[in-house]
């Protein structure tokens, strides 16, 4: 289920949310989650999963026009860095954030809310600050052995507000 809180901590990175609104959106990414991938609670949310329950945030937030997401990482990416310079260019100021997506081996989904010089600043499942993801433990082709980073699959959030 780390999509669907990697998705909570988004938007509340972004806008924030009250208590009530943050376990009233949980509550429907859940139920929308066992509709669109019913197993989603133990083999966890891949992709095409996650961008249908974007829509939902989307949805939710759209009478107040509170938030805009997009997938805009569509280039092809020589290194991590030349991925992270992109990103930081887009998201490093205050009301934006991006989830990233971590292949093998963690399968993860999780947000970055800066870029710093050699490293992401995140947040994860708990909404706890990951003091930092290092670049030199990433890579953007699975044969370098380090943990891969799937660029095309980074959702941008960005306060509509």
């Amino acid at each position: 289920m780390c999509g669907a809180y990697a998705l909570l901590n988004a938007v509340g990175y972004v806008n924030s949310l009250t208590y009530g609104e943050t376990r009233h959106l949980f509550r429907g990414l859940c139920n929308e989650a066992q509709v669109i991938a019913p197993t989603a609670l133990y083999n966890g949310l891949w992709f095409r999963e996650l961008k249908a329950l974007s829509r939902t945030v989307n949805e939710w937030l759209a009478d107040e026009n509170r938030i805009r997401i997009s997938l805009p990482m569509q280039r092809k990416y020589e290194s991590v860095e030349d991925f992270a310079f992109d990103l930081g260019q887009r998201i490093n100021n205050d009301d934006k954030c991006a989830i990233l997506s971590l292949g093998e081996p963690w399968h993860h989904w999780s947000v970055v809310h800066r870029v710093n010089k050699k490293s992401f600043s995140m947040l994860d499942s708990a909404n706890k600050k990951l003091t930092y993801l290092r670049f030199e433990r990433l890579c953007v082709k699975s044969t370098e052995g380090k943990t891969l980073i799937h660029p095309r699959q980074t959702f941008i959030f960005e306060s509509d507000a």
